[in-house]
């Protein structure tokens, strides 16, 4: 684990030892430590703040956009593949992501990789065996 990495956990584990962590727990500690680990994790210019969280609810706003399709189930209209990330990238139908081989290939790679990451976290729950095993058969081509 890098230093930084470190330090956090170990300001984290502080916390925990007090009572529950909650988010308002480490932003209050973070803004009265200004020399912590923590304190660095934070934007404290509130107008970048401000703009920050709003592009958050944008990002939310667009991924909760559904359509329900005749078989009864809603599916989410935009979505947005690695490749399309960062400050040229953008969100995308997803009908056009899998209509396009290149691009439906690469939203299998991602989906895999996301699945791969929840199973590891529930890693001791047994109950989820059959789910790691069919996610390790899935293959991208």
């Amino acid at each position: 684990m890098r230093k930084k990495t470190q330090a956090i956990a170990a300001e984290l584990e502080a916390l925990a030892i007090r009572g529950r962590i909650t988010p308002q727990r480490v932003v209050a500690w973070a803004a009265r430590h200004r020399r912590s680990a923590l304190h660095a994790c934070f934007t404290w210019d509130n107008t970048k703040a401000a703009h920050e969280y709003r592009l958050f609810q944008a990002r939310h706003l667009i991924v909760s956009v559904q359509v329900v399709y005749e078989d009864g189930k809603a599916r989410q209209v935009f979505v947005s593949p690695l490749t399309s990330r960062g400050p040229t990238g953008g969100y995308l139908h997803l009908v056009d992501v899998l209509g396009s081989a290149k691009l439906r290939r690469q939203f299998l790679a991602q989906a895999l990789d996301e699945l791969r990451r929840v199973l590891e976290k529930y890693n001791d729950l047994v109950e989820l065996a059959g789910v790691r095993t069919a996610v390790r058969l899935v293959r991208v081509r």
